[in-house]
């Protein structure tokens, strides 16, 4: 079985990839852009144009094609090690007085195992097929390569390189934008949601929830499988679902016992007989607007693990109801009151911010001298919301998970000295805020 923690870090490794592949993108784009300032005029951009844009859709393919087979390959060793090691055991056969089969000969497991692994590869496939950038236009909607949403139009990735110079350079040589101003435009669009998976019009994700959503999904529907599986050897029935903190409102049941089938057989945990996974759900939900959550909603730690019906379960009946209802309890940070399951929201939406501002420090980097000065800002903002991180998760009793934001592969943004301090104080309040913390 899956615990709530492995489930939620198993995809860490694939999403990594993943962020290393966008940011060999923008890291690319970001150079060609610092590069406008050896150009004088339209026609000196129109010159270089063509070429410029073959050079990027070769660099862009090679690129893709070599990130694939990396993840492609990682997936297949990450969920075989997982599966091969979550087979039932000699000693738990030789109770049940059943014949131990290993992981090559038990053809069920190999077939659902190889069923995962393509699945994945199939969806990442599709990821990085359509992939491209979203950006606000002019609070319109406007359609290019794919059908927009609200206020969001998307790009291809191909057709975003060429749209973005075209900008640039029709800003700074046409409209008489400053180059600084001009590259910098063109990097926080890039950088302001990243590379995003856009195969439906009306969603797209960042390539690393893309890539996150599938690996979890998957191997987690595996691990229930092999659990079914496990139980049905033993000839079991009944299971216990997985408990963790910062659950939703809806997902009451966690910690909580089922069986498979209609029965009289009592569970110990509340003296009643077992409910159906169906009936769990629906007597454990959302108190507040009636929504019933299972196992299979979107993002969910949740996980099942066969037992027999005489085990005692890791938690009784009384302790769940004390431990769900101290996730209701608030905590007020900065005026804004907010449950276990609220804050741990805000926490996320902190983490993507700070990987945001990461990923824009890498597109100023890369622009050259020119954006030194928002290089500068950007640094500062890492600073700024790292601490917001640290503030936030002490008020609310969080622990920092740090983990969350180094998997962007950015490596470590190294924090401004006194000197660069005092120099961001000429040029933004930035400065004065940083001198505070």
């Amino acid at each position: 079985m899956l615990t709530p923690r492995q489930l939620e870090q198993l995809p860490f490794p694939i999403m990594r990839r993943a962020n290393e592949f966008q940011n060999k993108i923008v890291e690319y784009i970001a150079n060609d852009l610092g590069k406008f300032d050896e150009l004088a005029t339209m026609d000196d951009f129109d010159e270089v144009k063509t070429e410029n844009i073959q050079k990027f859709n070769v660099y862009y393919q090679k690129t893709k094609k070599k990130y694939r087979k990396k993840i492609d390959k990682e997936i297949e060793d990450m969920i075989l090690l997982y599966i091969i090691g979550d087979v039932l055991s000699k000693s738990e056969t030789e109770k049940a007085n059943i014949p131990y089969i290993p992981f090559k000969e038990d053809k069920y497991l190999n077939k659902i195992t190889n069923e995962t692994i393509n699945q994945v590869q199939k969806d990442i496939k599709g990821t990085f097929n359509n992939l491209g950038f979203t950006e606000i236009v002019d609070d319109k909607v406007k359609t290019l390569s794919i059908e927009p949403t609200s206020f969001k139009v998307a790009t291809k990735q191909q057709g975003f390189y060429q749209k973005i110079m075209d900008r640039t350079a029709n800003d700074i040589f046409n409209k008489g934008v400053d180059y600084n101003t001009g590259i910098k435009n063109a990097i926080r669009t890039m950088t302001d949601n990243g590379i995003r998976d856009i195969q439906y019009p009306h969603h797209t994700d960042r390539i690393d929830v893309a890539v996150r959503r599938s690996v979890m999904t998957q191997t987690k529907s595996l691990s229930r499988k092999n659990e079914e599986h496990k139980a049905n050897r033993l000839r079991l029935t009944t299971f216990e679902i997985t408990w963790h903190p910062q659950h939703r409102p809806s997902h009451l049941w966690g910690g909580r016992r089922f069986s498979k089938v209609k029965t009289d057989e009592i569970d110990i945990q509340t003296g009643n007989p077992f409910l159906t996974e169906q009936e769990l759900y629906e007597k454990y939900h959302d108190p507040l607007t009636g929504e019933v959550g299972t196992l299979e909603d979107w993002n969910c730690y949740h996980n099942i693990f066969y037992i027999y019906s005489f085990d005692e379960p890791m938690y009784s009946e009384k302790e769940l109801d004390r431990k769900d209802k101290e996730q209701e309890e608030t905590t007020t940070y900065k005026g804004k009151e907010y449950t276990q399951w609220q804050a741990r929201e805000r926490q996320r939406e902190i983490e993507r911010t700070i990987r945001n501002w990461r990923l824009r420090v890498k597109g100023y980097e890369n622009a050259g001298e020119s954006q030194a000065d928002n290089l500068l800002r950007a640094r500062a903002r890492v600073m700024l919301w790292r601490k917001e991180y640290q503030n936030f998760n002490k008020a609310i009793g969080l622990t920092n998970e740090w983990e969350r934001i180094n998997y962007d592969d950015l490596g470590r943004v190294s924090p401004l000295g006194v000197n660069q301090v005092k120099e961001l104080a000429e040029i933004s309040t930035l400065g004065d805020k940083l001198k505070e913390i």
